[in-house]
């Protein structure tokens, strides 16, 4: 899958074959080829920044609840002192 990086780059070869080309017509095209690529990265931005929020939250909720479960480590050094 492309990146949002990789599409910008993409658009930016549109623009420069579309200046430099000599034939109107497919300038036109490879013009509306670079806005489609632009709007590719958007959307590549958009989808990362949504995924890294929702593996952050993710995170935040297994970090609280590995808190608030007990380790069996914790059980172990537990059931060892008693039992001494």
């Amino acid at each position: 899958m492309l990146t949002s990086e990789d599409h910008r780059q993409l658009a930016e070869r549109c623009i420069r074959l579309a200046k430099t080309c000599t034939e109107p017509g497919v300038a036109e095209h490879l013009m509306t080829l670079a806005a489609n690529y632009l709007e590719l990265a958007e959307r590549a931005l958009r989808l990362h920044q949504s995924a890294t929020a929702d593996l952050r939250r993710t995170g935040a909720e297994i970090l609280r609840h590995v808190d608030l479960v007990p380790q069996a480590s914790d059980k172990f050094v537990g059931s060892v002192a008693a039992s001494t």
